[in-house]
């Protein structure tokens, strides 16, 4: 008689399972203890590769800074020495200049000073005198002061302005007297003025 297989085949687990799970071995093929480890290096290598460029760009800045003090420390006398002739050139163009704007000066403008400084009044000085030539024929700048601002500095003042068209000599060479300014000073007792003649053309002069 044949057994029943039926009879035979295994039931439900019926008792408990006491094990810990967590104290058994890792037998995993590929621990994850050596995922850990490696991501670890990778992380420290790349640190350390950022860490190396870094240094090497800021040794390399160094070295250019200081290679290019050297060429400043090199090149150095060269500069003074090229400052030293661009003031040389400098002073002399100054000088050229002066001289090109003293001969372009007509020659009458040097009897018109001394003219001017021969028939100053008493109580004025002269602070500036400039000539500059324009379309007209020329003008002349005259700036100066009145010493002692009492109540009569302004009538030398007006009575210097109307010298000029009333002076037989001044009155052929001048066409018109501008007063640009009049400025009391208390602080050093003075009336400063500030007159623009007008002179009139050489040919003019001469008719």
């Amino acid at each position: 008689m044949k057994r029943n297989k039926k009879s035979h085949q295994e039931g439900p687990h019926w008792h408990p399972d006491f094990r810990d799970t967590t104290a058994l071995p890792d037998v995993k093929v590929v621990r994850t203890s050596f995922f850990l480890n490696v991501s670890a290096c990778v992380v420290l290598c790349a640190l350390l590769i950022v860490f190396l460029y870094r240094e090497f760009e800021t040794r390399s800045l160094v070295e250019q800074v200081v290679s290019w003090d050297v060429r400043i420390a090199e090149r150095q006398p060269q500069n003074r020495q090229a400052l030293d002739l661009n003031r040389e050139f400098t002073a002399e163009a100054n000088r050229v200049t002066a001289l090109e704007e003293f001969l372009d000066v007509p020659s009458g403008v040097s009897d018109l000073l001394s003219q001017l400084a021969r028939t100053i009044p008493d109580r004025i000085v002269f602070s500036r005198i400039n000539y500059r030539i324009v379309a007209a024929g020329g003008e002349l700048a005259v700036t100066g002061r009145v010493i002692g601002a009492s109540d009569d500095a302004t009538n030398i003042v007006s009575e210097y302005e109307r010298f000029f068209s009333e002076d037989p000599y001044f009155s052929q060479r001048v066409s018109h007297v501008n007063v640009r300014s009049v400025t009391r000073n208390p602080d050093t007792d003075t009336l400063s003025f500030d007159f623009l003649l007008s002179l009139v053309r050489p040919e003019e002069e001469a008719s």
